[in-house]
């Protein structure tokens, strides 16, 4: 998996919406979201008796959510970044 998902130029409303620790609820529900949906794309890649176009079609979809999955880490990051150490940690 590559993480190439990283953009510049948030504004600073979304940098403080998603500055959240791994805990976090949603952070952790956004995270299980997207995982599970991963693991039913990559059960629809390694499916039997699928065609060689319908294996390509599933595993641009797989890809799809993978880059979504970083970008939303790296935005995890970003905002965490620019974060004051004095702010609240549960924002």
């Amino acid at each position: 998996m590559h993480n190439e998902y990283r953009f510049q130029g948030y504004e600073q409303w979304l940098l403080e919406a998603f500055s959240m620790q791994e805990e976090h609820p949603v952070r952790r529900g956004i995270d299980t979201i997207l995982n599970e949906i991963m693991k039913a794309e990559s059960g629809n890649v390694t499916g039997p008796g699928l065609t060689s176009e319908q294996r390509h079609y599933f595993a641009g979809r797989l890809a799809a959510v993978q880059d979504l999955y970083f970008a939303f880490q790296n935005l995890y990051a970003d905002a965490l970044k620019e974060r004051e150490p004095d702010s609240d940690p549960e924002i």
